[in-house]
């Protein structure tokens, strides 16, 4: 079964890189090892055909399934055979340095104290374990089971254990014996392809710690700043399983799992990075899908040196297996890796410090004590005349110092009228900008005045023309409407006069005296139809005609011929048959009375018949007559561009409960924005009464009418009713 191992170093260091440092990449060394056969008449799917080249021929049973042969070739930094023993590659691969390591030590500093920690974590079904933890023993139940640990990141977002046991080592065989010690409890089990399988992750970290000395070389420095940390993490990754081979169920199903979904979400990491770094995309790295990225974040986006290697089974039955890890290993070698910069350790304390404390403590103890009373005295000698030098310098510094201040203040004093003004020049700039602004402001403000004015100009103009040509066109109508008018009432009045003059000369029964004029009252004659008033413009017209000729016949002082006229409907109809019998005259009527509305127009006109909804149709003959109409019930903007005359019909009540009809007409104009508008000209108002009980008439004259004026049908009949039953 392939299995992945993984060897990380890192160098660490509180401090945080700067911005302008420049960076260097290096990608991930990659090894190759090829595990020996435990049956070597087994038939191999790999081999190494170079030091750094290895070739992958798949099996027959693969080349018949596909139906055909391919050889894959896959070129590593260094390949391993079979035949390599264990301390060859733990030798070869430290030593194998294309580039050198600037934060690698080569000797150590007399100046600094050393110390190396170790630490064995392993992470278990995604939970991460200390193996060197003590755990509490209870009598009853024994050993407890060990606690999991969390993840956090330190002052230098370096990612750690946290309560993880640190063991300081002075040898290698200590360092050993830890060793051995987490090995006991790392988690193994047996399955169907190996007889210890590995059921986790483990990571063994040595961190070594570099301190200096004080100037005296005696204490270790207490400051973070000049601690330096490197940190190499030995990991052995558990190899990925398939459950159709290794035939695993429960604990060891659950585990293969999370082995298989920790080892996805590493190479999940690895191609992200990869594509990241190609292409130049920011996309997120999915760290925390895993313990085991998560742990070795840093190691990926930090800086440091990573190095893998890959071991695989040359068994053909393992090809499938095979590939995918060798696919795996070759797409790991294109990810980059921050090369670590070089520390500088160079404190800045004397060389050779400790060395010549040690000195000086042994020659302390060899000298005696006269010699010592010597030296000190001259040492006191030395320290008063270094003394007064001191105080010498010091007064020459002072002056110094007072001078620097001097021109200090002169050049704060320079930089603040400089200062000043600058900001002067910006304030000045900035109102001239906010006056330019002005200006065009009042600039664009008169040009839009203009504008306005112009177009409200050519507006003012264009209804003036309209309102001009209308006019015209309506005096032109209303000059027809009254020639037509005039024309009608001397024909009327001929028609009329001819009429008496016909009843005078047939005449022959003598003149009775004038009897009293009867009351107003209106007879239905058989065959005689009354024409009954349209509005009430129409019946007050009618009633101011007659009293008109009525005051004109009876001017005092002027003899009158008083002509005999008909005393009734009955009498009017008898003269008019007579008078047709003695003469073909044609049968007479009032033109007034005969016309069918004032809504009557030319056939060129469009009217827009606007009814609203719920409208009662009164079924009477006084109905508009509209030639060419469009009805609508709810007016829209739309229906108005088309027509050139409006109708609208509104009803109410009037305080008698009576039903009130009012016909409001206009034209339609348009305007100069490209709308329409209504020029309302016209109302005509249609009432309706109800015509009530009344007794039924004789259609022949009165016996005895009433005494009253001399009148005549026209101004009897001048108000007509139309009633309904």
């Amino acid at each position: 079964m392939p299995n992945n191992k993984c060897m990380s170093m890192r160098g660490k260091t509180p401090r945080k890189r700067t911005a302008s440092s420049p960076r260097e990449y290096e990608p991930v060394e990659v090894y190759c090892r090829i595990r020996p056969l435990d049956n070597p008449e087994d038939s191999v799917c790999i081999k190494a055909i170079s030091i750094d080249t290895v070739e992958l021929v798949p099996p027959e049973s693969a080349a018949t399934r596909n139906g055909q042969i391919k050889e894959y070739q896959f070129k590593f930094c260094h390949v391993f055979d079979e035949y390599a023993s264990q301390k060859a590659v733990f030798e070869d691969v430290p030593e194998n340095e294309r580039v050198r390591d600037q934060t690698r030590i080569d000797d150590v500093d007399e100046d600094n104290n050393y110390a190396v920690f170790v630490s064995y974590i392993e992470i278990y079904n995604n939970y991460i374990y200390d193996l060197l933890e003590e755990l509490p023993y209870d009598p009853i139940t024994g050993y407890k089971p060990p606690q999991s640990k969390i993840l956090r990141t330190d002052n230098s977002d370096n990612m750690y254990v946290h309560n993880c046991v640190e063991i300081e080592v002075k040898t290698t065989e200590e360092a050993f014996e830890v060793f051995y010690k987490g090995q006991k409890r790392r988690k193994v089990a047996h399955t169907s392809l190996n007889a210890e399988s590995s059921r986790s992750h483990s990571v063994f970290n040595i961190r070594l710690v570099q301190a200096p000395l004080d100037t005296r070389g005696e204490e270790v420095v207490q400051d973070p700043e000049k601690i330096y940390i490197s940190q190499l993490s030995l990991v052995d990754l558990a190899g990925s399983e398939r459950t159709n081979r290794t035939r695993n169920a429960g604990d060891r199903l659950r585990e293969a799992g999370n082995i298989n979904q920790s080892l996805m979400t590493l190479r999940s990491c690895l191609e992200l990075l990869r594509e990241n770094q190609k292409s130049g995309a920011n996309k997120m790295v999915p760290y925390r899908d895993s313990r085991l990225t998560h742990l070795f974040k840093n190691y990926f986006d930090g800086d440091g040196k990573v190095r893998m290697i890959v071991c695989v089974n040359p068994r053909a039955d393992e090809y499938e297996e095979t590939i995918h890890v060798m696919k795996f290993a070759e797409m790991s070698q294109e990810v980059l890796v921050t090369r670590s910069q070089q520390v500088n350790f160079n404190t800045g304390f004397t060389p050779g410090r400790r060395r010549m404390h040690q000195q000086y403590a042994e020659k302390m103890e060899r000298q005696p004590a006269e010699r010592f009373r010597s030296h000190l005295v001259e040492f006191e000698r030395n320290y008063e005349r270094m003394g007064g030098k001191t105080t010498e310098l010091e007064a020459a510094l002072a002056q110094e110092k007072a001078a620097r201040l001097r021109i200090e203040s002169r050049m704060r004093a320079a930089e603040r009228k400089a200062e000043e003004s600058i900001r002067r020049v910006k304030d000045l700039e900035k109102e001239n900008q906010a006056l330019t602004l002005k200006v065009q402001d009042k600039n664009w403000k008169i040009q839009v005045e203009k504008t306005e004015k112009e177009r409200l100009k050519s507006d003012f103009q264009t209804r003036l023309n309209m309102n001009n040509k209308q006019w015209e066109k309506n005096l032109e109508k209303i000059k027809l409407q009254v020639e037509a008018e005039a024309e009608a009432q001397l024909e009327e009045k001929e028609r009329k006069l001819d009429i008496l003059r016909d009843i005078v000369n047939n005449d022959e029964t003598p003149r009775k005296a004038p009897r009293p004029a009867p009351k107003p009252r209106t007879y239905t004659t058989p065959g005689v139809s009354i024409q009954s008033a349209r509005s009430e413009v129409d019946m007050s017209s009618i009633g101011a005609v007659r009293s008109k000729v009525t005051r004109n016949a009876t001017t005092p002082g002027v003899p009158v011929n008083r002509i005999p006229a008909a005393k009734s409907m009955y009498n009017l109809n008898q003269v008019a048959a007579t008078s047709a019998s003695a003469k073909k005259a044609p049968v007479p009527y009032n033109t007034r009375y005969h016309r069918r509305s004032k809504s009557s127009s030319s056939a060129a006109d469009i009217w827009l018949d606007h009814k609203p909804a719920g409208s009662v149709d009164t079924n009477t003959v006084l109905q508009p007559k509209l030639g060419k109409k469009r009805s609508v019930s709810k007016l829209e903007i739309r229906d108005t561009r088309d027509v050139s005359k409006y109708c609208l019909t509104h009803q109410e009540q009037d305080s008698n409960d009576e039903l009130v009809t009012k016909i409001i007409k206009g034209d339609v104009i348009p305007t100069a924005a490209g709308g329409t508008a209504v020029v309302f000209k016209d109302v005509e108002i249609l009432k309706q009464t109800s015509p009530g009980s009344r007794k039924r008439r004789s259609s022949g004259p009165p016996s005895v009418p009433a005494p009253e004026e001399w009148t005549d049908v026209e101004t009897r009949c001048s108000i007509a009713i139309e009633g309904h039953s």
